[in-house]
């Protein structure tokens, strides 16, 4: 009965709101007017909720082992909202929401799965496009000195992509990149911290990297990316 009933559940779910993720980069968490389906934005993935469905909320996650309590907010229309880091090794984020004090799955829907002692659990999938298309480059924090920057790079249709870098001198053949899935190429380099600069050397041809606003002329090399590791 209890498998009948979590499979009406879930296919409640996904009937709520359909699987479609609303992407919005630059979206203000407080500007939010209404709760649907999760969006994702430059900062996280913010989940939001209706005025009435409590008074205290939050939401727990396997992002850190379930340890910590991810508080929810009003928007300036009342809407509660939370946001969630993102992690690039994940492609589904496993969450509950605690509202009043009671565990639940998320109330607006979404995927559903349970756990071994048969308890929901919210599922939250990374959509393909949101891996990639983000602010560059990813800086993540690593035990020890530095720090590690993942660069990724769009050109499905190249056969060598090469990260030409302050760090290794400009270098057109030091950092090698490798092609990863939908097309995009990646390399990941630990450095100290400091100033960055960088292009892409894509079958011969210099481009900089376009999901990075931040830019410098340089008087022998022309337009840089710039990174910069705190």
């Amino acid at each position: 009965m209890k498998k009948i009933l979590l499979t009406i559940i879930m296919l409640t779910n996904f009937i709520m709101y359909p699987s479609e993720n609303r992407i919005n980069k630059y979206i203000d968490p407080d500007m939010i007017k209404e709760a649907g389906s999760p969006i994702f934005s430059k900062n996280g993935v913010i989940i939001t909720l209706p005025p009435e469905v409590g008074y205290q909320i939050f939401i727990r996650s396997d992002l850190d082992g379930w340890k910590k309590n991810y508080y929810f907010k009003r928007s300036f229309f009342g809407i509660f909202y939370c946001m969630l880091d993102y992690d690039s090794e994940k492609k589904v984020i496993a969450y509950k929401v605690n509202i009043n004090g009671f565990w639940d799955i998320n109330p607006m829907g979404g995927p559903v799965s349970i756990d071994a002692h048969g308890n929901p659990f919210s599922l939250l999938y990374y959509p393909d496009e949101i891996k990639y298309n983000l602010d560059s480059p990813i800086i993540k924090e690593v035990d020890g000195p530095g720090k590690l920057v993942i660069f990724r790079f769009n050109a499905p249709n190249a056969k060598q992509v090469s990260l030409v870098f302050s760090g290794s001198k400009y270098s057109r053949f030091t950092n090698q990149m490798i092609k990863k899935e939908k097309g995009y190429w990646e390399i990941e380099l630990l450095v100290e911290k400091g100033a960055y600069f960088y292009y892409f050397q894509v079958d011969d041809i210099k481009y900089i990297d376009k999901e990075n606003s931040n830019l410098i002329d340089d008087s022998i090399l022309g337009p840089l990316s710039t990174v910069v590791v705190k």
